[in-house]
């Protein structure tokens, strides 16, 4: 027996409600992952360490504190190549946007800002490894 175009069509959109309700998931998900990161102030940076590692790791963007900066990709790159770039960049600037979200004013002022989370993060140890030292 033959699929109908009603079938069909029923079908792609019970598909698409669902993609929906996926996506619906995941924005409550990423919500309650980076509310789930203790701000940082200064005294508990071991745990802020590792909330936001887990955090960035559920929303897998942890590559972007242990992987290099892809070089900007030519106009004639593979998709694959533009695609990774395009990851990577988003995926920087939203581990930024989450560390910075989960530091408190006063410890805010004492890190070096960048555009690089990977930068920006061993900015932030240093600053409580070298305080700690003092």
């Amino acid at each position: 027996m033959s699929e109908t175009v009603f079938d069909q069509v029923c079908s792609c959109h019970g598909i698409i409600e669902q993609a929906k309700a996926a996506q619906s998931f995941h924005d409550s998900y990423i919500q309650i992952n980076h509310n789930s990161i203790q701000t940082l102030i200064g005294s508990n940076y071991k745990k802020w360490r590792e909330d936001l590692e887990i955090a960035l790791g559920l929303l897998h963007y942890e590559m972007v504190l242990t992987e290099e900066a892809p070089a900007t990709p030519a106009a004639d790159a593979s998709v694959e190549t533009r695609t990774k770039f395009a990851k990577w960049t988003k995926a920087n600037k939203m581990a930024i946007l989450i560390m910075r979200r989960s530091i408190s004013e006063e410890v805010k002022g004492s890190i070096t800002e960048s555009e690089n989370a990977q930068a920006f993060i061993e900015a932030i140890a240093e600053n409580f490894q070298s305080s700690k030292k003092a």
